[in-house]
């Protein structure tokens, strides 16, 4: 690009996840192709302290935190009145977008989470601007993937981070999808040799074999398989698992997963909370677990092999996409515990393969996942985005 395109970058996930973590991650290798990401987004958010703190450009901006069409939060039935309400909701923010975009001289919408993408795409319509929408994970309830369908069939653009996560977009609409896997820095995160103490703060003695989960205690990760994978094992020595993340918004799952470990593997288990030193854990760690069943492409897959390290997961969404199974991890069938921990166990076991899929996994990241390659793909969208030949029609207000 010759000129710097300006993209209003919308988002409203409370907790910094790796939904918000890859628009940090893109802000500067996009810079290098002429784009420049303004956030516009609540400043209560963890997401708006660190692009501040990185002295991005960023704008406050009061969209809801909590959007649902349920009688009880995410539980319960559908509601009439939640419906009603959202709908007044959706009427107001995008007004709220469009104006926003219009004042910050934005060439593009950028909608970077689901709750988020129907009112970019209406919003956009409004202020005769393109939008382009991120799918990073499945939409596994019906409601959820009816109003998926109708923000991509509104919006100019949508980009999948993996097929998988295409695949679910009804066919009549996938032509405006483009699929760009999630990328690593490869120069941030590399192969380095394991800091003690840090493997201390993980819970792990000086010959443990490190197992290393770095996810979210929500119900969808699944945690409670990780732990009845490796129960087995709990009469076996020379291992110990640590989980880095916190809950997003369900503290009782959370509270729930921490008190089987304490039943079934005590003093095997450490519930290590966030950590911001995710390339020192890597490093400390021998094996990336992980046991979601409601993925898009998980970026602690590909950061643990940038790092060199072997990965266990369930084959689900865009995982084998991102692992290559027998050669850079081992996958197990969604929820099928057994084989989770009969592959645990195999690394466990053998330093050898876990340093022979810990090279593959270096070599498969640098091939197929990097953040340039990311940045580069998504910058030549928004050139075609940009072009001209996309007209749209706005909504009246």
């Amino acid at each position: 690009m010759n000129h710097t395109t300006r993209v209003l970058v919308l988002d409203q996930a409370v907790g910094l996840w790796g939904a918000q973590r890859y628009l940090l991650r893109l802000s500067a290798p996009l810079a290098e192709h002429g784009v420049e990401l303004v956030l516009a987004a609540p400043r209560s958010l963890d997401l708006s302290a660190a692009w501040v703190e990185a002295g991005l450009p960023y704008v406050d901006l009061p969209l809801p935190l909590v959007r649902s069409v349920r009688a009880d939060g995410e539980k319960g039935r559908i509601s009439p009145a939640a419906l009603a309400r959202e709908g007044r909701a959706t009427r107001d923010v995008r007004r709220l977008i469009a104006d926003a975009a219009r004042r910050e001289g934005a060439a593009v919408i950028h909608a970077n989470g689901h709750a988020i993408h129907l009112d970019a795409a209406l919003g956009g319509r409004l202020a005769r601007l393109p939008v382009v929408l991120h799918l990073h994970e499945e939409m596994q309830q019906r409601f959820g993937r009816g109003i998926r369908a109708a923000a991509v069939a509104l919006a100019d653009a949508s980009v999948a981070v993996s097929q998988a996560v295409a695949d679910g977009v009804p066919a009549r609409l996938r032509r405006s999808v483009t699929v760009i896997a999630n990328g690593v820095d490869t120069e941030a995160i590399r192969p380095g040799k394991p800091d003690e103490e840090v493997r201390r703060t993980l819970g792990a003695a000086t010959d443990d074999v490190l197992l290393v989960a770095l996810t979210r205690l929500d119900p969808e990760k699944r945690i409670e398989d990780l732990i009845q994978a490796l129960t087995p094992l709990a009469s076996t020595g020379g291992w110990h698992l640590a989980i880095a993340g916190v809950t997003s918004s369900y503290p009782e799952y959370a509270d729930e997963v921490r008190a089987l470990a304490a039943r079934v593997l005590p003093g095997r288990v450490t519930f290590a909370g966030r950590r911001e030193d995710v390339s020192a854990v890597l490093d400390a760690s021998d094996v990336l677990v992980h046991a979601g069943v409601i993925e898009g492409m998980p970026l602690g897959l590909l950061e643990a092999q940038a790092a060199g390290r072997p990965v266990v997961a369930y084959s689900v969404a865009g995982v084998p996409e991102a692992v290559r199974d027998g050669v850079t991890g081992l996958l197990a069938p969604a929820c099928d515990v057994t084989t989770l921990g009969r592959h645990m166990k195999t690394f466990i076991d053998d330093p050898a393969m876990r340093e022979r899929f810990g090279h593959a996994g270096r070599a498969h990241i640098e091939a197929s996942h990097t953040v340039d390659g990311q940045a580069a793909a998504y910058a030549e969208l928004l050139q075609r985005m940009t072009s001209g030949s996309l007209q749209r029609t706005a909504v009246p207000a």
